[in-house]
């Protein structure tokens, strides 16, 4: 699977100022461990990814999801390179 991938993700709090992250678009990627108060009811996520390659598989560029309780994001390219996004919010996942 080949992409490239620009990743940003800005976290805005009264004391965080442009926090983001650059990964190399081939090898890197950042992963954060649950935590509620990152789980605000307004945010912000920017991916810019170009994808190629992979076909028959799925592949997230940015996840925050729990399955159990159907709430969360997921931006990610299908087993077609189609892009989705799908959002949940307790009653089951809506693209």
């Amino acid at each position: 699977m080949d992409f490239l991938l620009v990743f940003f993700v800005s976290i805005f709090s009264v004391n965080a100022q442009d926090n983001t992250i650059n990964l190399n678009g081939s090898s890197q990627y950042a992963e954060v461990a649950h935590n509620s108060s990152l789980n605000t009811t307004n945010f912000t996520v920017e991916a810019w990814a170009l994808v190629t390659g992979g076909i028959g598989s799925f592949r997230a560029v940015v996840s925050n999801r729990n399955t159990d309780t159907q709430q969360g994001y997921v931006i990610y390219a299908d087993n077609l390179n189609n892009w989705r996004v799908w959002v949940g919010t307790g009653g089951g996942f809506k693209s």
